[in-house]
């Protein structure tokens, strides 16, 4: 006699769990960032003195009571938008700092590419070109925080350096400064007026060649500066 098999129960079905949508969040981060662009769209039409709510919200097409729903006021989204555009403060996302802190030294040619870096994007930016603009006309909270950062930054970076040249004689961090400095005047100069410094146009490629030469070179002379003292 054949023994009938009870047929097999199929197994129970799991709930299928529903999608949270994202639709809300997706909106909030793009109506911030529409704001934060629109920051950069006043700064370089108007310049730093146009960074109001009004004309800022005005650009981004929005209700300027996004701006303290999101930001809380003004000047934190000012902030926002400095904190993505400098170079300094991006400096992290950059490989040249991850492998600086990894190999726990500056070498010459992390020094000549972090400064060399600097020129190419500070030159090209005149967003950032009005921000630096700006630190020199006034005293302001904003700007000294983001100042502080930047010098933040550096100390990460000169901590990494300073053993190299200690008891040399070779001061890298003025020499740095002085670069800097160079970097800002230089820039600032030619995208401003257009002219020349030294008979160097750095809007044409051969005088933009001709500093990012000098950047590599002074960096590689004071390294070289300091090994010979070492000997």
């Amino acid at each position: 006699m054949t023994i009938m098999k009870d047929k097999e129960q199929p197994e129970e079905s799991q709930p299928k769990k529903r999608k949270v949508s994202q639709g809300p969040i997706k909106e909030k981060a793009r109506t911030m960032q529409k704001l934060v662009d629109a920051v950069g769209i006043v700064l370089r039409s108007e310049g730093y003195t146009g960074l109001t709510i009004a004309k800022i919200a005005a650009a981004a097409g929005l209700d300027r009571k996004l701006i303290y729903a999101y930001f809380g006021d003004v000047n934190n989204l000012i902030e926002t938008y400095i904190r993505k555009r400098d170079y300094w403060a991006n400096s992290y996302d950059d490989e040249i700092v991850p492998d600086i802190i990894t190999q726990n030294h500056v070498s010459v040619t992390d020094g000549q590419h972090f400064l060399q870096g600097h020129f190419n994007a500070f030159l090209e930016d005149v967003e950032m070109q009005k921000m630096i603009l700006w630190e020199l006309s006034e005293v302001n909270p904003l700007l000294i925080e983001i100042v502080e950062l930047r010098e933040k930054v550096g100390e990460e970076l000169f901590k990494y350096s300073d053993p190299y040249f200690e008891g040399t004689g070779v001061n890298m961090r003025a020499i740095t400064a002085v670069m800097i400095g160079g970097i800002y005047y230089l820039s600032l100069h030619a995208k401003t007026n257009g002219v020349t410094i030294c008979g160097i146009d750095v809007n044409q490629p051969d005088g933009k060649q001709a500093i990012l030469d000098a950047l590599a070179q002074i960096v590689a002379f004071g390294y070289e500066a300091a090994e010979k003292t070492k000997k």
